[in-house]
This record gives C-alpha cells, sequence and structure tokens, in this order.
C-alpha cells in the first residue's frame, strides 16, 4: 500500500507501523487478510451485478 494512502487513513496507518514495528510476521497477515477482505467484497459486487 502506498505510504501517501497510510498518511490519509490516521488508525489504518497507525496500526500497520505498530504491526511492521513489533511484528513483521503479523503486518504481512494484516496485509494478507485485508487483501483477502477487499478481493472478496469486490467478487461479492460483480456476483450482485450477473
Amino acid at each position: 500500500m502506498p505510504r501517501h494512502i497510510i498518511e490519509e487513513l490516521p488508525i489504518e496507518g497507525k496500526v500497520f507501523k505498530e504491526l511492521h514495528r513489533k511484528n513483521n510476521f503479523l503486518f504481512w497477515f494484516s496485509r494478507l487478510s485485508f487483501l483477502i477482505a477487499f478481493s472478496g467484497i469486490i467478487s461479492l459486487i460483480v456476483w450482485l451485478l450477473i
């Protein structure tokens, strides 16, 4: 995720930076779960449109 988007979202940016500072695995796990949720929402929208 680009840095300027993280700075526009203070809460998410703070959580991402804290996770990255504390544990790299938690950081990548949070990004992975975010991507899975994001793709799930997109597939749901596509399924509703079809």
